[in-house]
């Protein structure tokens, strides 16, 4: 007798970097009775990654993971970096609203709007 329809699929990889946690909150991204974890890094240049979490899901962002995902592809992702302006700018994620609420917090991190040019 053969199982028909059963299949485990493993995403994601390891990601280290430099980084300093900037905050972490818990923010509805639309799921009843829940949401987002998100927890904000700030990198050496001042730039942004957020780690989204949900339950066993977890998202750097940015990313082309999800993209990746979608191409079959199971690791090799690419990662970048966040300045102020693109993380306001997010919308899919509502990421921005998650770190407006960390900078009522720490308002100091508005100093590094603007990253040099790479």
């Amino acid at each position: 007798m053969s199982e028909i329809g059963t299949a485990l699929v493993i995403w994601g990889e390891t990601v280290s970097f430099t980084a300093e946690i900037f905050g972490k909150v818990n923010f509805s991204g639309g799921a009843d009775g829940g949401g987002w974890d998100s927890t904000y890094y700030r990198l050496p240049d001042g730039t942004f990654r957020v780690l989204l979490e949900y339950g066993n899901l977890s998202l750097l962002f940015p990313s082309d993971m999800e993209e990746g995902m979608k191409r079959g592809q199971r690791n090799n992702y690419t990662y970048g970096r966040m300045t102020l302006e693109e993380i306001k700018a997010e919308t899919k994620f509502d990421i921005a609203k998650g770190y407006e609420a960390i900078a009522k917090v720490h308002p100091e991190t508005v100093r590094n709007a603007v990253r040099d040019i790479d």
